[in-house]
């Protein structure tokens, strides 16, 4: 079980892709639940550019379109913690 902590201009960030905040508040619980109980199984898509991160995926339905959300999580800066610490976003594929 890890502890998952997401930086303000994470949360910043998502909040100007996810403008509405039901489904804002639906991404941050499944990003803390998700991270938090099966991190391990996310632990294994790495980032090809930085090896103390990797990616986790949240495709959602929002204001009348899927979404495709990126998060970039470090695992290595400290044991026990996930730190997410970036996010971006694309139509998915």
């Amino acid at each position: 079980m890890f502890r998952v902590i997401v930086s303000p201009p994470v949360s910043r960030r998502l909040g100007q892709l996810v403008h509405d905040r039901e489904a804002l508040v639906r991404v941050l619980t499944r990003l803390h639940d998700s991270l938090t109980n099966t991190g391990d199984a996310y632990r294994r898509r790495r980032d090809p550019e930085d090896p103390d991160l990797f990616d986790y995926v949240i495709s959602l339905y929002v204001d009348g379109r899927w979404t495709r959300l990126r998060f970039s999580v470090n695992d290595a800066r400290a044991p026990g913690y996930l730190f997410v610490e970036a996010v971006s976003s694309s139509p998915p594929a």
